[in-house]
């Protein structure tokens, strides 16, 4: 055997060797975890299904608590304790209709029955709302039997005393469908089962027969009826099982139990064990080939020169293109290396090049970006200017009359005082909105401090007040007082939620509503903008803060403003969240690290 036949030999076997004996023993390391881990899913998932009927009849107990409470149940023990045959037969009946209601809708009672003080049933209505009027004497039932659960709370007339009994008699099969949801997959089956082992609810094939003993070994089904949680094997199947505590607030098995029990072929339970183990073996053959081939080649190609070679390439991949390559061998492997030093040489003038390339074509469109950004700014101006206008015209109105009363009175120093008061308040007034004005059309350098977001909102909302007025839009403010100071700029946030409440405007031409909350979540000070108007479009959502991306007609607006404020919230380290559809209004959330 030659050396090329012996270099391939040695390399397959370092690599096939090793990889093969530790990819055997990380498969069966894999499997053991896999499938302990599908066990684990599996009597979690019944768990969740036990803790879903434990609330389930939670809500049950609080729907008798409810029942117990309304009007017209109290207003029946009332007559019952006055002995008014006329009241009781006049709030029997009301009680009746308002009971039959209730289990046509829950659809999972089987009747809900009121006792009087004696015991005698007054009214009895089934789960699809039919009443009995006609009852015999129903004693009280005992909890977590066989049949159907009931639950029974003492009802009291307004003096506190006990004048009957509310009772609800729940039917398992309901609860077990309400838990479980869709359906089931193939082989599978869940069950609620009584301690004693008959079954109270099932579905699917997993269970057949008429008790949990015929259908589980005795030590099976002994674990299962035990109240514990857990999992276990039976004849091919996976059997998962978990109590249901029937008064889950006590946290006692003692007041009363049932247990849930799935079952899933094994199949199921350990499919992705098994697709791992093949794709195991596939991959392994995959890499033996290759492996081979890889062996092969290199006995032929190893040689140091090339090694040589393989280095230099690396080191210029890395960016060191003043590297350069020493070989002398005489042969076409010197003349590679000449090629290669030659290219090298070439790269790093084109590398110098483009440096330059980019970092000019870098300033250009940050300059070019500053100016998208200026020209978005001067938009939501110009959308502002009737308002600003508005704003400064109502005070040099008022201003102008109170000089024209006193020229009219120049006598009258106590009026003429009230007048210039009166003329100060006008001029603060178009001072603050000048001076508003001035700091939106500023165009400075973005700089981070703690800044107040709720000042910002309301700063911003005053901008804005005159158009949200003229177009019926009405302003809910429910800004946190206690929310924190976010690391922001003032000037530029306030140009992201003008853009906001402009478009939001712009949304609701025929007027609506515009909600402005502010409040924290994990960390973050959200300031939430919610409006009521035509909505955003599924597919539209993805592109709404693209450049120039925008619905409006043609020279309304220039697309650039929602760009733009995604770009600010950004360079804040901040988060822009948005929900909407059509017709529902959209609901943008920015989202901005708060000052420790």
């Amino acid at each position: 055997m030659g050396i090329r036949g012996k270099l391939s030999a040695v390399l397959l076997g370092v690599a096939l060797v090793p990889v093969g004996v530790l990819g055997a023993y990380g498969v069966y390391r894999t499997m053991v975890a896999l499938r302990r881990t599908a066990l684990e899913a599996a009597q979690r998932a019944a768990e969740m299904k036990a803790e879903r009927v434990e609330d389930f009849l939670q809500t049950t107990q609080e729907d008798i608590l409810f029942l117990s409470l309304i009007s017209p149940v109290r207003r029946l023990a009332d007559a019952l304790g006055r002995g008014d045959s006329l009241g009781v037969a006049r709030w029997r009946e009301v009680v009746g209709n308002i009971l039959g209601t209730f289990s046509q809708q829950r659809k999972v009672y089987r009747r809900l029955i009121f006792f009087d003080h004696e015991g005698r049933g007054l009214v009895q209505v089934y789960s699809d709302g039919r009443q009995a009027w006609l009852l015999r004497g129903i004693t009280d039932s005992t909890l977590g039997t066989s049949g159907p659960l009931e639950y029974k709370l003492e009802v009291t007339d307004s003096e506190r005393k006990k004048r009957g009994e509310l009772v609800a008699s729940v039917l398992p099969k309901g609860v077990l469908d309400r838990v479980q949801g869709g359906g089931l997959e193939w082989g599978e089956g869940v069950a609620l089962v009584h301690p004693d082992g008959g079954y109270l609810a099932k579905m699917g094939v997993g269970f057949r027969g008429e008790d949990l003993r015929e259908d589980l070994p005795e030590q099976a089904a002994g674990k299962v009826l035990s109240g514990g949680t857990g999992v276990t094997s039976v004849g091919g199947d996976i059997v998962a099982y978990a109590p249901v505590l029937l008064f889950p607030k006590s946290g006692r098995k003692e007041a009363g139990y049932w247990v849930l029990v799935e079952r899933w072929p094994e199949g199921v339970v350990f499919a992705s064990a098994r697709e791992y183990r093949r794709t195991f073996l596939f991959l392994g053959f995959g890499a033996g080939a290759l492996a081979l081939a890889l062996s092969l080649l290199l006995s032929r190609r190893l040689t140091g020169p090339l090694m040589a070679l393989r280095e230099g390439a690396l080191k210029l991949g890395r960016g060191e293109l003043d590297h350069r390559l020493s070989v002398r061998t005489g042969d076409e492997i010197e003349d590679v290396a000449e090629a290669f030093n030659q290219m090298a040489e070439q790269l790093q003038g084109l590398y110098h090049n483009l440096e330059e390339k980019v970092r000019k074509k870098t300033e250009e469109l940050e300059e070019a970006y500053r100016e998208l950004v200026r020209a978005e700014k001067m938009a939501a101006l110009g959308t502002l200017a009737a308002g600003i206008a508005h704003e400064i015209n109502n005070p040099l109105d008022g201003i102008q009359g109170c000089i024209a009363r006193i020229r009219k009175h120049p006598d009258d120093p106590e009026r003429t005082l009230t007048y210039l008061d009166l003329v100060e308040e006008g001029l603060e007034r178009i001072g603050r909105v000048v001076g508003q004005l001035l700091d939106l059309s500023r165009s400075r350098e973005l700089s981070l401090s703690p800044t107040d977001l709720n000042r910002v909102l309301e700063d911003t909302l005053a901008l804005v007040d005159y158009q949200l007025r003229k177009g019926k839009v009405k302003v809910v403010r429910k800004l946190d007082p206690e929310l924190p100071r976010v690391l922001g700029d003032g000037h530029y946030l306030g140009q992201v939620f003008l853009n906001l409440f402009l478009n939001a405007l712009a949304a609701m031409p025929d007027g609506g509503t515009l909600t402005v909350r502010t409040f924290t979540r994990d960390g973050w000070a959200c300031a939430e903008v919610r409006d009521t108007g035509v909505g955003i479009s599924e597919e539209d959502i993805g592109r709404i803060f693209d450049p120039f991306f925008s619905k409006r007609p043609s020279g309304e607006g220039t697309g650039l403003g929602l760009s733009v404020s995604y770009a600010i919230i950004k360079e804040h380290g901040g988060k822009v969240e948005v929900e909407s559809a059509p017709g529902r209004g959209a609901t943008f959330r920015v989202l901005l690290r708060t000052v420790r």
